[in-house]
This record gives C-alpha cells, sequence and structure tokens, in this order.
C-alpha cells in the first residue's frame, strides 16, 4: 500500500518522517534501479523534471537510485518516474510474500 504524503518543505518532511529508509531518485546519479530492493517502509523523494534532486538532498538519502537515460534524453516525465519505482517497489514486496 502507498501512504502519499506532501509536505511543503525540507524541515518539516524531516521532522513528520519517523520510519524506513529515505530513497532519492535520479538520472545520473546513485546505484543502478535494478539494485533497489524495497523494503515495507522505504520513503521516496522525487524532485522536479526541470532539475532533479539537489544533491544537497541527495547527500541526505540513505539510497539513491538511477533511471539511465539514453543520450540526449533530459529525464522522465516525473509521473512516470513516480510510477516506475512505485511499480518496482510493490512487485518486489509482493514476490516477498510468495
Amino acid at each position: 500500500m502507498v501512504d502519499l504524503r506532501l509536505w511543503s518543505n525540507w524541515l518539516s518532511f524531516r521532522q513528520g518522517r519517523s520510519i524506513g529508509r529515505l530513497i532519492g531518485t535520479s538520472a545520473s546519479y546513485g546505484r543502478h534501479f535494478n539494485q533497489y530492493r524495497a523494503e515495507a517502509n522505504d520513503n521516496f523523494i522525487f524532485g522536479p523534471e526541470t532539475s532533479g534532486l539537489p544533491l544537497e538532498i541527495m547527500d541526505r538519502c540513505d539510497f539513491v537510485y538511477r533511471v539511465p537515460l539514453k543520450t540526449g534524453v533530459r529525464s522522465l516525465n516525473l509521473a512516470t518516474t513516480v510510477g516506475f519505482f512505485m511499480g518496482l517497489a510493490l512487485s518486489y514486496l509482493q514476490a516477498q510474500e510468495l
């Protein structure tokens, strides 16, 4: 199950998040997405399509995973990226229940 929450700023997010790993996403930084192994309380953070997560935010993540892009492609649509990682996480967690 996905528990979607929105925070108005970084400080309120850090104060409101109590459990789980912080997972960042990037087009060019971090581990390849196929190394991601979901845990039930993972918290994802996504940056804007135009610039992605700032490095200072990625440095605070427990893990950062990237989706490599074809040369010349700047970014994935944010909704596509969110859907991709949510599907990956749910698929992994459901497989663990079998």
